[in-house]
């Protein structure tokens, strides 16, 4: 048993796309180093996957909340909130150098 409510990291359990979040943007951030190819893909890595994670994990922890009145505990819901401004952050840095490197 894990300890935690019923559902929570299980099959209707959301915290691990916030994870898997984390780790997009962490793996963005390591790219900032890299050419061309590696910001393009840390652009997507960083504002398209990342965001889309966090809007499922949204979606299933709302959903989670109005079907079996499971809260998802406050630090998720400020890791997720910090990985969207992390995931903002460095998609801007990358936008920014993809366009320098055009111009």
């Amino acid at each position: 048993m894990s300890g935690g409510p019923a559902g929570e990291g299980g099959p209707k359990g959301a915290n691990w796309l916030v994870g898997a979040a984390v780790g997009c943007v962490l793996l963005s951030a390591l790219a900032l180093a890299g050419g061309i190819l590696l910001h393009f893909l840390g652009y997507v890595l960083a504002s398209l996957l990342a965001f889309s994670l966090i809007a499922l994990f949204r979606r299933r922890s709302s959903e989670r909340s109005l079907t079996l009145g499971i809260g998802v505990p406050h630090w998720v819901k400020l890791t997720a909130a910090g990985v969207l401004f992390a995931g903002f952050a460095v998609s801007i840095a990358h936008s920014w150098f993809i366009a320098s490197h055009f111009s």
